[in-house]
């Protein structure tokens, strides 16, 4: 027997390529997406078999281990039409990173040399993504009554020493929300009734990013990563078999700070999806090497154990890369979560 045949007999998600997402919840898979399984076999035959490890933090045990493997890996970018990354100049202004004195402000250097002080629309401690002399996105300036002139939009990271090469990250953890729309629209999320989509929706004492349909939706911004598979040869050899790109070795994690909000959120989802609602979590890395999300225990480890005990409760977790441009979001694909 082959490895690869043996590999099937190991305790593995199994997701036929097909226009859905597949939630696998041990050995249980819900009815629809057997249904969206069968339509599609005849169009999309070969297996995508994507190992899942459970959980990659301390904070996680073997009884809370589970795995949520999407069906549809979308390895080929779709193109789509986002909005811009500024909001005051139709293209960002140049600058370099000097050090964030607090979470919401940045000392940041123009091209010509002079010195501003950026807001930092983040909460996060963006981790990997800010770092000394780094290349930034700033939109600006704002009129004089704003405390801080300009805003910053985006960090570039790597360069001739990273395997993806550098990338564009997105900071601005609003830009998430403003894409979400656009991306059901150009069918990243097929699962989810686009006909209608109302944003900062009020559910009893709760608020939630946005009303699809009948589902109840938050979205999150990824920007934390981390290596995923160690050896360049187990990377490509992954590729081969699900025709994805090696990308997928870089893990995005969330949150990249102890957020007890986002804890609540999955709490939140959990009530709702156990009175029959349906719920839906989606992450949106942003930032184009990221080729899978999960919870990143290590940080909050009670925010890995909100979210598996969510999708338990039947919330449905979805999660997509984008890749940015200094104009915004020139494609997205959908991208596995392991939990």
């Amino acid at each position: 027997m082959s490895a690869w045949s043996a590999a099937r007999h190991e305790d593995i998600g199994i997701a036929r390529r097909s226009h859905g997402a597949m939630q696998v919840r041990g050995d249980a898979v819900s009815h629809q997406v057997a249904h969206a399984m069968a339509v599609q076999q005849a169009a999309h035959p070969r297996d995508a078999i994507i190992r899942t490890r459970g959980s990659f933090g301390r904070g996680a045990t073997a009884a809370t281990r589970r795995r949520v493997v999407q069906g549809r890996f979308m390895c080929v970018w779709t193109e789509i039409r986002a909005p811009r990354l500024a909001t005051m100049r139709r293209t960002p202004l140049r600058a370099t990173f000097v050090e964030r004195p607090h979470r919401f402000a940045a000392r940041c250097v123009l091209r010509g040399g002079v010195e501003v002080a950026a807001h930092v629309p983040n909460p996060g401690r963006l981790t990997g993504v800010l770092s000394p002399r780094c290349q930034l996105l700033l939109d600006g300036p704002y009129p004089p009554t704003r405390a801080l002139a300009y805003t910053m939009v985006a960090a570039r990271v790597g360069g001739a020493g990273c395997e993806s090469g550098p990338v564009w990250v997105g900071t601005n953890t609003i830009y998430a929300n403003k894409v979400f729309p656009a991306l059901v629209s150009h069918g990243l999320f097929p699962e989810l009734d686009g006909s209608t989509i109302r944003a900062e929706v009020v559910h009893g004492h709760s608020r939630f990013d946005f009303l699809v349909g009948d589902m109840m939706v938050e979205v999150k911004s990824v920007t934390l990563t981390r290596p995923g598979f160690t050896t360049c040869v187990r990377r490509q050899d992954l590729a081969a078999r699900t025709g994805c790109e090696p990308a997928l070795g870089v893990v995005g994690a969330f949150p990249d700070a102890v957020s007890a909000r986002a804890a609540r959120h999955c709490d939140e989802l959990s009530a709702l999806a156990t009175s029959g609602r349906p719920t839906a979590i989606v992450f949106v890395a942003q930032r184009g090497d990221v080729g899978s999300v999960a919870p990143e225990d290590e940080v909050d480890p009670d925010f890995g154990v909100a979210l598996r005990a969510a999708a338990k409760a039947g919330v449905t977790v979805f999660a997509c890369a984008l890749e940015i441009t200094p104009k915004g979001a020139a494609r997205a694909r959908r991208i596995p979560v392991t939990l």
